[in-house]
């Protein structure tokens, strides 16, 4: 499996679970910008590259597989977005970041929102990219069919990653968490949210379309943009890479 090159490798416990964590620069001085990086459902942090790459020359990156993801393994009983929004929490506390960014995808959204909901103080502002689920979109064949249209938009890279990690996840895993990313209010849960965030999705993301960014966005409880990425679908990250950085970049250098 290809990791995330120049990154280093460490776990943290966290209730009762080795979290991975990737990290572009440990020992960076406290006034260094940081980036957290949270992964969608499926997946794992190795989604993010090259974009993570990318983003670590120009501050420093950590990453974490979320628990049953990646280097992580699943805990006893499947866990819904307030338990992986925990896991955050959890690890942002224990590397002592100073006000970071948090970079939610996917479901990853609905992670980052809830660890802010939960703790307004932990970050400094936020990016959501490619968030999910539309409340018309909730139903299992619903989600499942707007899934299957993003993806065949999708480059042959940004396929095989998506692939690539869903093999490592395993179907089982992947089953039992999808309720609760189609159950999650993202909607009425980002009211909650004060810090800056900023809202991206690709114009050919059949899961996150123009108007529900800017639903996302007025429902926001703090200042919010949202920026469509021309060409992009659902994995802006990946096929955009450039442009997604200069974005997170942009959020993070607002006072």
């Amino acid at each position: 499996m290809q990791e995330l090159e120049g990154f280093d490798r460490s776990t943290r416990r966290v209730r009762d679970l080795e979290v991975a964590v990737l990290d572009s620069r440990p020992d960076a001085s406290p006034s260094t910008p940081v980036f957290v990086l949270v992964h969608g459902l499926g997946v794992s942090s190795l989604y993010f590259r090259p974009f993570a790459q990318r983003l670590a020359e120009r501050a420093r990156v950590v990453a974490l597989d979320l628990p049953g993801f990646g280097h992580t393994d699943a805990p006893d009983r499947a866990l819904r977005i307030p338990g992986f929004a925990h896991s955050v929490v959890d690890v942002v506390s224990q590397l002592g970041l100073e006000a970071p960014i948090l970079v939610g995808h996917s479901m990853g959204c609905q992670v980052v929102v809830e660890a802010l909901a939960l703790e307004p103080q932990l970050a400094r502002a936020a990016v959501l990219m490619g968030p999910v689920v539309r409340p018309e979109d909730r139903r299992p064949v619903t989600v499942v069919r707007r899934f299957l249209k993003a993806a065949s938009a999708e480059t042959p890279a940004s396929a095989w990653l998506s692939v690539a990690a869903f093999l490592r996840c395993g179907p089982r895993w992947f089953v039992e968490i999808f309720p609760a990313m189609t159950d999650y209010r993202i909607e009425e849960r980002i009211g909650d949210v004060s810090v800056p965030v900023t809202l991206v999705a690709g114009e050919r993301d059949a899961l996150a379309p123009a108007g529900w960014l800017e639903l996302l966005r007025e429902r926001a409880g703090g200042p919010a943009t949202s920026h469509v990425v021309p060409g992009a679908a659902h994995q802006v990250m990946v096929s955009h890479a450039d442009e997604a950085v200069r974005l997170c970049t942009t959020a993070g250098a607002r006072p």
